[in-house]
């Protein structure tokens, strides 16, 4: 099994972040193998349309379902969401 570390943050995090720009959760609802079985699907099947472009590849990358796929941490996050407001 896998070590727990940041990267299990930065997906609650990317959730939350998605949630509150959506009003709705990144996977919908439904039993926990509903939810489970669309993480599997992969974060590229979550609706972005209504996040703004350059905001849309952030949050998907913090939900990936491949932890690798993840920043590091929490701060390698914000770092990323910090550099849109420099641009």
């Amino acid at each position: 099994a896998a070590e727990i570390d940041g990267r299990a943050d930065v997906y609650s995090l990317g959730v939350m972040a998605y949630e509150m720009l959506t009003g709705k959760l990144p996977y919908g609802s439904g039993s926990f193998v509903d939810i489970a079985m669309k993480q599997a699907a992969g974060e590229s099947k979550v609706d972005t349309k209504n996040l703004p472009v350059e905001l849309a590849p952030i949050i998907r990358r913090a939900i990936a379902y491949q932890r690798e796929g993840r920043p590091a941490t929490p701060g390698d996050f914000a770092e990323e969401l910090r550099g849109l407001t420099n641009k």
